[in-house]
């Protein structure tokens, strides 16, 4: 896509201003209906709203992308002008090129739900667990849209490099500096993202070294054991965790079971599933220079030789890139935890958007969305 792309067009857009409900939705199809089959060039969302109705937004923004009757989609690209909250913000942040004027303010938090009725427990745990699933679902399409931002973010960094050549598992240099970047209440939300990381950084390490090397067939057998193996390894680390304190199994198995959960959550969760692709994409982004230099060296004419060039850069990065993924999703899912009001320049840090006019900060358009090394 060319740099022009990225740009507004107020002679193609629509406002997305007060409550977002289904009056707005139905004011706004008509217009949204007429760029869309009018011509193939982005729409711009211009948005001032405190939000409103989820299912709303989605629909709005859904029309937009929506296919003409020739089959061809349109970018949306996404710019605050006043407040953009809840589901105005995940309008925001979901473009495929947003925009934060300086003077606007971008406010994201969890699902939520007003019960019509007197609450019983049976229906309040049935509420938590639908919110609580709802909440996870929205995590991950933001993390996901969030992602390339974030990795954008970080090229700017100096302690990316620091942290493509180092062999030890931790992101905490990074996640450092990133939080120096941002007032003293945002960089919490960060600090919590890498107390994350590496909370579960330690438990995988101490757990492989103390369960067998799975084998590429499993039986339903094997894969009982290996699960009894691995929650005899947490409780193994905990153990040692409290070590010298009056900790017990009994009092502790709530935390035994978060930390066993929190171990696959990292390891085969849903959002592990799309690692490879991250690598695929931008996998380049995570090399030294010489090992970027043997990565172009390396066939790739035939099937087998690109399998082959494939695999060397997952041996090479797999662990960078996966750290950085969770970290983005650990970061997408407190956003969801409670309200966080950031300034444009925090939203832009933290891979919410990828433009502050008026600012200092590199744009996204000016590589036109290009981060690999590569290209």
């Amino acid at each position: 896509m060319s740099t022009l792309a990225y740009k507004e067009n107020p002679e193609r857009c629509v406002y997305i201003t007060g409550r977002i409900d289904d009056a707005l939705t139905a004011m706004l199809f008509p217009q949204i209906n007429q760029l869309r089959v009018a011509s193939n060039e982005p729409i711009t969302f211009y948005i001032d709203s405190l939000g409103g109705d989820i299912r709303a937004a989605d629909m709005i923004r859904s029309l937009a992308k929506a296919p003409d009757p020739d089959g061809n989609s349109r970018e949306l690209v996404t710019v605050v002008i006043g407040t953009a909250a809840s589901a105005a913000a995940d309008t925001l942040i979901l473009g495929d090129y947003s925009i934060a004027y300086d003077h606007t303010l971008v406010g994201c938090h969890g699902t939520r739900q007003n019960p019509r009725d007197d609450l019983t427990y049976e229906a309040a745990t049935s509420m938590a667990s639908a919110l609580r699933q709802t909440n996870e679902m929205y995590a991950l399409r933001l993390a996901r849209r969030c992602f390339p931002r974030l990795l954008f973010a970080f090229s700017q960094m100096k302690e990316l490099e620091d942290y493509c050549a180092s062999e030890a598992h931790s992101i905490d240099p990074l996640a450092t500096s990133l939080a120096q970047r941002l007032s003293l209440s945002t960089g919490r939300l960060v600090s919590k993202a890498q107390v994350r990381c590496s909370e579960i950084t330690q438990m995988s390490n101490y757990v492989f070294d103390r369960i067998s090397k799975p084998s590429k067939a499993k039986s339903k057998s094997q894969t009982k054991n290996a699960d009894k193996e691995v929650l005899d390894a947490v409780i193994a680390y905990k153990t040692q965790q409290y070590k010298g304190s009056a900790w017990r199994l009994s009092g502790g198995i709530e935390e035994v079971t978060q930390d066993y959960q929190v171990f696959y959550d990292y390891h085969i969760g849903e959002h592990s599933s799309e690692e490879e692709a991250w690598i695929h994409r931008f996998g380049t982004l995570l090399l030294t220079d010489d090992s970027l230099k043997a990565h172009q060296m390396l066939p790739e004419e035939t099937a087998e030789e690109q399998n082959e060039k494939a695999e060397w850069l997952m041996s090479k990065v797999g662990w960078k890139m996966k750290q950085l993924w969770y970290f983005c999703v650990s970061l997408a899912r407190i956003l969801q935890t409670d309200d966080f009001w950031l300034q444009p320049e925090e939203a832009y840090w933290l891979g919410l958007v990828d433009e502050v006019p008026g600012s200092q900060l590199l744009p996204l358009r000016k590589l036109n969305g290009d981060t690999d090394k590569e290209a």
